[in-house]
């Protein structure tokens, strides 16, 4: 079962990551990471073992970056264009549009329809798709679409062998607006230096629910100190896992719950980004956190106490030179240098800038090599 698979692959992650927590201010940089236990929002009732929907069998496969829709377009009950012979038995008036008996208005935050059934009457009808499929509007068509609730983004759609990320929409008015969100994040990941080998393992899905709410609260306390936002993990890991088979979840907000210059804030296994931040190079740099268990490499302008551990992509020790590299990666990456801060102020990272460090204008899309190595392929070697 592939959930037994997840568990096997990330917990030796966990407990190493758990140990980097951190509290820093929400001003330091649109990249805040400040990550607790997941366990502290999961309900000991919540059940991590769902039935997965599978995708259809896809015969073609698709490079990293190639969209794909789960199911064909399904128009429901086409109708003939309204002609002058059409009486009112057969037409409904829904504000300034006139529909044929048989079209109808889809809710796409509800995902209810409401149907034109003739003599000016609309009917509502819920879930009118049925199970695993939602409604969808069409421009210039009255016509209701049906669609399968996952739309696949990025990667071949096989939910077996691939790591599945699943984005979670919270807030969007429509699934074009949120899909148009996804594919940002999906384009940001091209941009990155993980390559066709590392993309090719990973499959991106669009959850299309607009009527979920997973945000929690600001500064929220922890055992080892404050969250600067949280959110639902349990609710999120569950449904993105039940509906989707996401190993991984991105909680994509609209702008509704933004905190200064804050971008989006990680925990191991999930990330809440915000809307605004597409444009920069905050996916990747989430996934980061979330998904390669790497640290933060821009300084948080304090030093690490005693028995913190410097993390997959930061070193404890410094060299002679910043030309040099840590003695932590020096007998396997001799190019990476050494650069006083990640982070802490009194732990080093590689010299190239890279993608966990500022975020901006002129952030870096590119992971250093022990990021790279030490920590995408020690994730992404379980998956084909």
């Amino acid at each position: 079962m592939k959930v037994y698979l997840i568990l096997a692959i990330f917990l030796p992650f966990v407990t190493v990551y758990l140990l980097l927590t951190i509290s820093v201010s929400a001003q330091q940089s649109p990249y805040i990471y400040s990550c607790f236990e997941p366990g502290l929002l999961i309900s000991p009732t919540v059940s991590f073992s769902p039935t997965l929907i599978p995708p259809p069998n896809l015969t073609t496969t698709f490079a990293p970056g190639q969209t794909l829709s789960l199911s064909p377009t399904q128009v429901i009950s086409p109708t003939p264009m309204q002609s002058p012979t059409q009486t009112v038995s057969d037409t409904c008036r829904a504000g300034s549009k006139t529909l044929v008996k048989g079209e109808g208005i889809c809710d796409e935050r509800t995902n209810a329809v409401n149907l034109c059934e003739g003599n000016n009457q609309m009917v509502a009808k819920q879930n009118y798709c049925g199970t695993g499929r939602v409604c969808r509007n069409q421009t210039n068509s009255n016509q209701i679409k049906c669609e399968a609730v996952c739309q696949l983004r990025m990667g071949t759609g096989d939910i077996q062998t691939k790591a599945d990320l699943v984005a979670l929409a919270e807030d969007y008015k429509s699934h074009d607006e949120f899909i148009t969100a996804v594919d940002k994040g999906v384009m940001a990941l091209t941009k990155t230096n993980l390559g066709p080998e590392r993309l090719g393992k990973i499959n991106v899905w669009a959850l299309l629910d607009l009527n979920q709410s997973y945000f929690q609260g600001f500064n929220c306390p922890t055992p080892k100190g404050s969250l600067v936002a949280c959110w639902n993990y349990a609710k999120a890991a569950q449904y993105a896992l039940s509906t989707c088979g996401g190993d991984i979840h991105l909680i994509l907000n609209n702008d509704t719950h933004r905190i200064g210059s804050v971008g989006g804030i990680a925990i191991w296994g999930s990330a809440y980004i915000y809307n605004f931040a597409f444009d920069y190079p905050t996916v990747p740099h989430e996934l980061g956190h979330a998904m390669a268990g790497l640290s933060d490499e821009y300084s948080f302008g304090i030093a690490a106490l005693p028995g913190t551990k410097e993390g997959i992509n930061c070193a404890p020790l410094g060299s002679s030179s910043q030309t040099t590299p840590c003695p932590k990666w020096a007998a396997r990456f001799p190019n990476t240098g050494c650069y006083p801060r990640c982070g802490y102020t009194n732990f080093f990272r590689p010299m190239q800038k890279s993608i966990m460090d500022r975020g901006g204008a002129n952030a870096s899309y590119d992971f250093n090599e022990p990021s790279l190595v030490d920590g995408w392929d020690e994730v992404l070697k379980y998956f084909n």
